[in-house]
């Protein structure tokens, strides 16, 4: 296979509204010891990968969520998560996936 120069056009455009659908519904999660990206699907309920919400196997003590953000300038203020499970398939002793399903 011949040697390709990398892309060097930048053809990403930039959302100046990150209060739109669908970019409202994206945020930035922050726990203790991890942070991760999660999406809304109902105006309460955010869903993530459970690697965020635990981690060897630690439950998160805190979780905020930093919705519409814009780089990282914050559109809509920052709000603490008031409660936070991992389906059953994930293990949180082991902080990993059980194999068993």
């Amino acid at each position: 296979m011949p040697f390709q120069q990398p892309m060097t056009i930048d053809r990403r455009t930039r959302i100046s509204d990150t209060t739109t659908s669908p970019y409202g519904a994206i945020a930035k999660i922050t726990t203790d010891f991890e942070y991760g990206t999660g999406w809304f699907i109902s105006p309460t309920l955010l869903v993530t990968a459970a690697h965020v919400l635990f981690h060897n196997g630690q439950r998160a003590q805190s979780v905020s969520v930093d919705a519409a953000l814009n780089g990282e300038i914050k559109v809509v203020p920052k709000q603490q998560a008031q409660n936070w499970i991992a389906a059953s398939s994930w293990d949180q002793q082991a902080g990993s996936r059980s194999e068993e399903h």
